[in-house]
């Protein structure tokens, strides 16, 4: 067993309005962050994950996810947003959210697009 401590985490603050707290457990096949977004991430385009699924649980707040395919979806406390491997998307948020990561999220496999 280990526990991990907020305290041990590294923050990100990404391109938009989107601060990370990334939890360090060192595996390959999972990863877990904090997320708190306070606008519109990113601030234009969208972003993508090329390796890793996210199963963003929504801690508290509200918003939408809209895809690149113009579909957009309202989510508030409680839901989940699952994204897939390779969808292309934005979030316009006032919300944290736990995201679980498989395989681990990396910044290699992260990507801004603009469509």
């Amino acid at each position: 067993m280990k526990i991990v401590k907020f305290t041990d985490t590294k923050e990100f603050k990404n391109p938009g309005l989107c601060v990370v707290w990334e939890y360090p457990l060192h595996w390959k096949e999972l990863n877990m962050c904090l997320a708190k977004i306070t606008g519109r991430e990113p601030a234009k385009g969208f972003e993508m994950n090329i390796e890793c699924k996210e199963a963003c649980y929504i801690l508290g707040g509200r918003g939408t996810i809209t895809t690149s395919n113009g579909k957009t979806q309202s989510f508030e406390k409680g839901d989940i947003v699952y994204i897939e491997v390779g969808e292309k998307y934005y979030w316009e948020a006032d919300c944290e959210m736990l995201i679980p990561c498989t395989p681990a999220w990396t910044i290699g496999q992260h990507r801004y697009v603009e469509k």
